[in-house]
């Protein structure tokens, strides 16, 4: 049985489940997606407004960054281009520790900018019908969610109107193009809103072979193709994508 009531998510009952197919060993058939924590994120819309930075979380998180060389993540967008970090991590606006998105990005970029997969992975799912400037709705992001090997989820969201370039149950490899940014859901200019999840025992039942990823924490991440190579993003600097050593 899925569990169909609702999930409230900060005070707010903004949550939208789904069932989808997974083909994680811990739980090969399904996972519940709270997208609670999708509609959260985006209920705040990201402004081109220097970040008040969380200091007691940016300490907190500090020593959990891996060292830029040796992450298994590259930028998600083709290598040559160069875009600026608009809102990184910590902050006291939507990317918050206390909305579960205090390990967020944005990325500022044009509407069909090619997107990337950041590792190897699986599409688990995949939500393009909303329309870019007009649907902009707490739920009307369009996203694609990429599960790797560890438990790690990534997600990339306002992606474009039908900017989908994979299926759920295809299997990716990192640096692919996997679907085109947009400016869909809540979002206030053409950006990419980027994150890592960590499957843990607190947010998944193994029994049910369900999760709730509302209750999933997010995961520090540094990119191995960085130019600057710092292993955390600073707000207002623009990344380029150096070729992968890895």
């Amino acid at each position: 049985m899925i569990d169909e009531s609702p999930v409230h998510v900060g005070g707010v009952k903004a949550c939208k489940k789904q069932e989808i197919r997974t083909g994680m060993n811990l739980f090969t058939n399904k996972i519940i997606i709270a997208l609670g924590i999708v509609s959260l994120s985006l209920a705040q819309s990201c402004a081109l407004i220097r970040s008040d930075i969380d200091e007691t979380c940016v300490a907190e998180f500090a020593d959990q960054y891996p060292a830029s060389e040796e992450s298994r993540f590259v930028l998600p967008w083709q290598v040559g281009h160069a875009y600026q970090l608009t809102q990184g991590n910590c902050t006291f606006e939507s990317h918050s520790l206390s909305n579960n998105q205090h390990m967020s990005f944005d990325f500022k970029m044009p509407i069909g900018t090619p997107i990337l997969a950041a590792d190897d992975g699986r599409v688990f799912i995949v939500v393009d019908q909303h329309r870019d400037n007009i649907d902009t709705g707490f739920d009307e992001a369009n996203y694609i969610g990429i599960e790797h090997s560890g438990g790690i989820l990534t997600w990339y969201l306002h992606l474009t109107f039908e900017g989908s370039a994979v299926q759920v149950d295809d299997q990716v490899s990192r640096g692919e193009t996997i679907g085109y940014s947009g400016n869909t859901g809540d979002s206030s200019y053409p950006h990419l809103h980027f994150f890592a999840q960590q499957l843990i025992d607190e947010c998944r039942d193994a029994e049910a072979k369900t999760a709730n990823l509302a209750l999933c924490p997010q995961v520090p991440m540094s990119f191995s193709n960085a130019s600057p190579n710092d292993a955390v993003l600073k707000e207002w600097v623009t990344y380029k994508a150096l070729p992968n050593q890895r």
